[in-house]
């Protein structure tokens, strides 16, 4: 290569250094500009998948998300058989129970006949409310509070019959709690992380 263009190749490395630099200047002066709490802001995940914790039961074959910070419970005496969900009609199972501060969940099932008609039907009290469709299956929801006591609460249950069984989803929450907007899983959204495996 010549001098002539040398030089030329040069000059334009020295083109191309400075429209970089220039560039960076620019960019680092921006970024200065805006505050650093929307910079934190627009960084921060709205909801952070390792305060989730998975339940799964391969004897009854559904598994959901609950908050990290849950209390399960899967073993119970024989006398909660009547509890598997509230207002039972007949004995049934209780699968699992799980706690947090934002409430309760549980999960049962029964394939009681008695269950089986009233599974879909609002009870005493009890008010139907929207279906909730998650995945192939579509949950009737029903709400109802349990007052009278110090330990007053607002229930959800979430019912549907599958394979001659009617199963129960309940979320059991203090009628203290106000809903407020937040960025991390709810105890409430488990629903819509539930999913039968067949």
């Amino acid at each position: 290569m010549t001098r002539f263009g040398l030089a030329v190749f040069g000059g334009i490395l020295v083109v191309i250094a400075l429209i970089a630099g220039i560039l960076f200047l620019h960019h680092a002066r921006t970024l200065q500009a805006v505050p650093a709490a929307v910079m934190e802001s627009t960084s921060t995940p709205a909801e952070n998948p390792s305060a989730l914790s998975i339940y799964t039961n391969g004897e009854y074959g559904f598994s959901f998300f609950y908050p990290a910070d849950g209390v399960v419970t899967d073993t119970f005496s024989t006398s909660t058989q009547n509890a598997w969900r509230t207002h039972a009609l007949a004995k049934g199972v209780l699968v699992v129970r799980i706690a947090t501060d934002q409430g309760q969940l549980s999960f049962g099932e029964s394939s009681s006949t008695r269950e089986k008609s009233a599974c879909l039907s609002a009870g005493p009290s009890e008010i139907m409310t929207t279906p909730v469709t998650v995945g192939s299956t579509t949950w009737k929801q029903f709400t109802f509070d349990k007052i009278g006591t110090d330990n007053e609460q607002h229930v959800t249950s979430y019912r549907t019959l599958r394979d001659a069984t009617c199963f129960a989803f309940e979320l059991s929450e203090p009628t203290s709690v106000t809903t407020t907007a937040s960025t991390t899983y709810a105890i409430k959204d488990s629903i819509t992380s539930f999913t039968f495996a067949h």
